[in-house]
């Protein structure tokens, strides 16, 4: 599935992951920033204030009291009045605390427990209530009586309040304690996400340079080799996604470049195939009118033998020929214009006579060594035709014997 995966949904699932873990650290932070928060809210506004005021309740109770004692001292005296008074003053406002405790939420074992403490406190004031009576009425024994009562009543709501407060602080420890659970939960929770995010962060860059760079690198290799010349080099297709059709599309321009450089390359093969049959067809006419002008040269060189051994018919004047010379003058003539026709008719020099000077078939002079002055001791005035005709046969036939050598070069 990995391969089928195009470049562009990687980037977006990529992006998509590291989105929702980024939105989650963030309310995994947000929500222990609120746990917390809620804490020390609770500690603050409840727990604290309930411990205070459970205190102060208790302190001034124990202070009520103790003016309670002091009046006993003080009974029959002017000073009682202002005692008794301080005393209700220490009653106000331990109600005032009790009160505020009260007001604040508790659960219901705490409940229990603040309710036993107010029986306590009540029973306690109606013992202080019932001395202050008797120091009014200056009544020892009763006096002694409701001190015995008091005591007893005050050590009670010592017990409940000591109850409310262990109950209070077990409360604040175990709040303690769970948001501490809650803060190593969350922290726990938000590193694991910023590892996740970090490894996933690391297989992106890893999955998508994979995907990108490597085949990159081996289509700019592709790219070098074509502008190289090399196309032997077959391009490997390993995935489906963009980079995948792009190497496709190389491999489709190759496979084209390749197609036409074979095309071309048959068809340069089949013009040298032609072009060197031409040349072998050239050699054998070659080799064939070699041999021909080579057999005119021997039969003209035979010629010239023959009229050199009779050296008596180039004495005589040319009107006293026999009739066999003038017969064999004109066969030779004749084998000449035949050697010519046939060994120079294409763009061959042709000799012509006329009016004692040698031209060729253009009209240009042919060179004195040919001319009459230097052939007058040649077997009379036929052999100067002879040795013309051999002269240029013998020069056709080194051109004709270099042409060969010239084709193979």
């Amino acid at each position: 599935m990995k391969k089928a995966l195009t470049i562009k949904a990687r980037l977006g699932i990529s992006m998509a992951f590291l989105g929702a873990l980024l939105i989650a650290i963030g309310a995994l932070g947000l929500a222990g920033m609120g746990h917390s928060n809620d804490a020390f809210l609770a500690t603050h506004s409840v727990q604290m204030p309930a411990a205070i005021a459970v205190g102060n309740a208790e302190m001034y109770a124990a202070r009520e009291r103790l003016v309670f004692d002091r009046a006993a001292l003080l009974a029959g005296t002017s000073e009682v009045a202002a005692t008794v008074e301080r005393s209700r003053m220490m009653r106000g406002r331990a109600d005032a605390y009790w009160k505020e405790y009260m007001a604040l939420p508790q659960p219901p074992e705490e409940k229990r427990l603040a309710d036993v403490a107010q029986e306590k406190r009540l029973a306690l004031q109606g013992s202080v209530d019932n001395g202050i009576a008797a120091i009014m009425a200056n009544d020892h024994d009763a006096i002694i009586t409701h001190a015995k009562a008091m005591q007893v009543a005050y050590n009670e709501l010592a017990i409940a309040n000591e109850a409310l407060r262990k109950f209070l602080t077990e409360a604040s420890r175990q709040s303690y304690e769970e948001t501490q659970r809650r803060f190593l939960w969350f922290r726990a929770l938000s590193l694991a996400a910023v590892a996740l995010g970090l490894a996933a962060a690391a297989f992106a860059w890893v999955s998508l340079r994979r995907a990108i760079s490597r085949p990159l690198e081996a289509a700019l290799g592709h790219f070098e080799a074509i502008a190289a010349g090399d196309l032997r080099r077959e391009v490997a297709i390993t995935s489906r996604d963009e980079m995948g059709l792009l190497l496709e599309g190389l491999a489709k321009m190759r496979a084209s470049l390749l197609a036409t450089v074979r095309s071309a390359l048959g068809q340069r093969i089949d013009r040298l195939r032609d072009a060197a049959d031409r040349r072998g067809q050239h050699r054998s006419v070659l080799a064939h009118r070699t041999a021909g002008v080579r057999l005119a040269g021997n039969r003209l060189e035979h010629g010239r033998a023959h009229r050199n051994r009779a050296p008596e018919r180039r004495k005589r004047p040319a009107g006293e020929r026999t009739g066999r010379e003038r017969v064999g003058n004109r066969g030779q003539g004749q084998f000449g214009r035949d050697a010519g026709r046939r060994y120079h008719g294409r763009n061959q020099p042709q000799l012509v006579e006329d009016r004692g000077h040698h031209h060729d078939h253009r009209g240009h002079r042919v060179p004195d060594q040919y001319s009459r002055a230097q052939c007058g001791g040649r077997s009379g005035a036929g052999g100067c035709g002879f040795a013309v005709v051999a002269g240029e046969v013998r020069s056709l036939a080194q051109r004709s014997s270099a042409a060969p050598r010239k084709s193979r070069n």
